[in-house]
């Protein structure tokens, strides 16, 4: 429904990434998740990459 990205660092094509998404917050009325998305660099660790994303889910979940 909703994403926003910064890039930090420069990236680049022959370069491992790890990217990390985690739960920031649950909003079990409407049937969203609010989920915060973080890429590093695989060899230094450092962020290249921070968003959030706002998604809904297409079935109903008893949180």
């Amino acid at each position: 429904m909703k994403q926003s990205m910064t890039w930090l660092k420069p990236m680049f094509v022959d370069t491992k990434y790890k990217a990390i998404i985690t739960i920031k917050e649950i909003f079990p009325e409407k049937n969203r998740v609010l989920y915060d998305c973080a890429v590093f660099d695989a060899n230094t660790g450092e962020q290249t990459i921070a968003g959030e994303a706002l998604l809904m889910n297409k079935k109903q979940y008893i949180w």
